[in-house]
């Protein structure tokens, strides 16, 4: 299934810096913060954690917003937030979460943020995003030499992502070859889902192997995201900031659509296994 993504237009709106302030770190116990730092790196999937909650968030401010697609609001060797008019609803919390990472990521400077708000109708039998298990931010073989990775903070209305808790081998696929999201497919056990709250937020990095959940009656659902990555994401289909100059999003392939469904049996010697 592919998402209808619905054109948004926004206008200019208000600038401005996000501080840095001391913040107690929540699940401080958390690989994550130390992954957030680190290059990408296909061997960490068989290390499960849990995503980290960041506590409760009132849908109506995310309601309030058009539906937006990546959309830019920090450019990267800056602290300038801009921020459209019509996403000045979400204002507040936007400011609390990026302060929050200011905190505990030392690359926030360096760092692009884009946003993703899917306030829309779910057919039936359906998903809301992408179907199927995945990591965001998964680095596959465009990237030859891996980046530190993006991290992203997620948050749904209701039908709560699933988050599966499990190790996934995918270390020894090629992965200029073969589709890895659909080898999580594979080896997900369906025993060992894990459901996040229904309108908390919760921050999460490319090793949290989650999925979209389907919906058996038809349904409105909102989704937010905030990605902090450390290159622009330069897709098609991205919602244009007109705050910001230079915005050229060339056409492109969906890596999944020339990608081979994984047949490479897991060799459980190479992970120091055995059945």
């Amino acid at each position: 299934m592919k998402i209808d993504y619905r054109e948004a237009t926004v206008t200019a709106g208000e600038s401005f810096q996000i501080e840095k302030f001391w913040h107690p770190i929540i699940d401080a116990w958390s690989p994550l913060y130390r992954d957030i730092l680190e290059p990408f790196n296909f061997h960490k999937y068989t290390c499960p954690r849990l995503p980290i909650s960041m506590g409760a968030l009132d849908a109506a401010q995310f309601k309030a917003c058009p539906s937006v697609l990546r959309i830019p609001i920090k450019y990267g060797n800056s602290t300038d937030i801009r921020l459209p008019k019509e996403l000045f609803s979400i204002k507040d919390t936007l400011i609390r979460i990026l302060q929050y990472d200011y905190h505990i990521n030392p690359y926030f400077e360096e760092f692009f943020a884009h946003i993703t708000i899917d306030n829309s109708l779910v057919r039936a039998g359906g998903t809301q995003r992408f179907e199927g298990f995945h990591g965001d931010g998964l680095q596959g073989g465009k990237f030859k030499q891996k980046l530190v990775v993006e991290h992203s903070y997620i948050f749904v209305d209701k039908h709560p992502t699933e988050v599966s808790l499990q190790p996934f081998f995918v270390a020894h696929i090629n992965e200029d070859r073969y589709n890895i999201f659909k080898e999580f497919d594979k080896q997900v056990d369906r025993k060992a889902i894990y459901h996040t709250r229904p309108c908390h937020l919760y921050l999460i990095d490319p090793y949290i192997v989650h999925a979209s959940p389907v919906i058996h009656e038809v349904t409105s659902r909102t989704f937010f995201r905030l990605t902090m990555t450390p290159t622009e994401l330069l897709m098609p289909k991205n919602t244009i900031n007109p705050m910001f100059d230079g915005q050229n999003y060339p056409a492109r392939i969906d890596v999944r659509e020339f990608t081979a469904d994984p047949d490479v049996p897991v060799p459980l010697d190479y992970y120091g296994l055995q059945r």
